[in-house]
């Protein structure tokens, strides 16, 4: 039951980022061949057989959390919610 409803939710969100990238809804370019791969990726472990599945669903979306992370944190930088710069007292020698 829980194998059926993370293959769903896989290849929901699988279908839903490529149909954003195909459509051109993408702000960011930069971001487009990892989207379409993580989309195959959900979609394939999706429709796997059920005995490679869970090891497949797995590392899908082990990937898409590191792509949604590497996303979020760029637009978190560029947004300006988090200042990268580094800011120098009169005490220290930089």
């Amino acid at each position: 039951m829980l194998l059926r409803a993370i293959r769903m939710v896989s290849a929901l969100m699988g279908l839903l980022m490529a149909y954003t990238v195909l459509t051109g809804a993408m702000s960011v370019r930069i971001f487009i061949v990892p989207d379409l791969i993580l989309s195959a990726a959900l979609i394939t472990a999706a429709v796997m057989p059920a005995a490679i599945a869970p090891r497949a669903l797995l590392g899908a979306n082990g990937f898409a959390a590191g792509v949604f992370s590497v996303a979020t944190s760029r637009y978190v930088i560029e947004v300006g919610w988090i200042n990268l710069s580094i800011r120098c007292s009169s005490s220290c020698w930089c």
